[in-house]
């Protein structure tokens, strides 16, 4: 399910595994829910990731990622990214967390990816 789980947490973040949720000018006129505000992080993250990544020189012979890959990624970040958040009463803001970042440093997100990828055979391209 992709509801979000509220953790109320006042030890703090290291930063790395964290977005925090923007202020009521930058939204759009139209509160987002809950689900649509993760979405939202979500696809604007790992868009931004990917498109960093094919501009990079180990890719310059690639025009864009495999339509497989990327299905893969998106469904294993839809899964695991930004499944909890707490509110920081010292910026009165709240904070979502894991992110795509964090996930993808200690490879959660691309062994979840593997799941989706083709068969169980089929290794994830990394």
């Amino acid at each position: 399910n992709e509801a979000v789980q509220a953790n109320v947490d006042q030890s703090g973040n290291d930063g790395g595994d964290q977005v925090v949720e923007p202020d009521q000018k930058e939204r759009s006129a139209k509160p987002l829910s809950e689900a649509a505000k993760r979405q939202d992080m979500i696809d604007t993250e790992l868009n931004g990731m990917i498109d960093e990544m094919m501009d990079s020189e180990g890719f310059e012979d690639e025009t864009e990622m495999e339509k497989e890959s990327r299905d893969a990624i998106t469904k294993a970040a839809k899964e695991l990214c930004y499944t909890r958040k707490y509110y920081d009463v010292s910026t009165d803001k709240i904070i979502y967390f894991p992110s795509i970042t964090k996930l993808i440093v200690n490879y959660d997100l691309l062994e979840k990816a593997t799941e989706y990828y083709y068969d169980e055979e089929d290794e994830f391209p990394s």
